[in-house]
């Protein structure tokens, strides 16, 4: 690895800063998920079901090659139950 090591400080400035876009991006798809939901929630379901499957067999399988605990990509998802009751109704 070349480069220099940075002091703790900016060490944690960096991670401050990658998790406020975290949480920006986490946001900001919660927002798509409730629109869509709104609009056709048959299709949301859908669209949960194929990503479901898009998880277990595109995701899982590039992050284990990785070397990524599929756990670790999990705490970043919305935990969302297909045919639970909106909360907007």
């Amino acid at each position: 690895m070349t480069g220099s090591m940075v002091d703790d400080a900016q060490a944690r400035d960096a991670v401050r800063q990658l998790m406020k876009r975290f949480e920006l991006i986490a946001a900001q798809a919660s927002a798509i998920a409730y629109v869509l939901a709104k609009r056709d929630s048959q299709e949301f379901a859908r669209l949960l079901e194929v990503a479901d499957v898009a998880m277990k067999t595109v995701i899982e399988p590039l992050s284990d090659a990785d070397g990524v605990h599929a756990q670790s990509m999990q705490r970043w998802m919305i935990p969302v139950r297909i045919g639970a009751r909106p909360c907007w109704r």
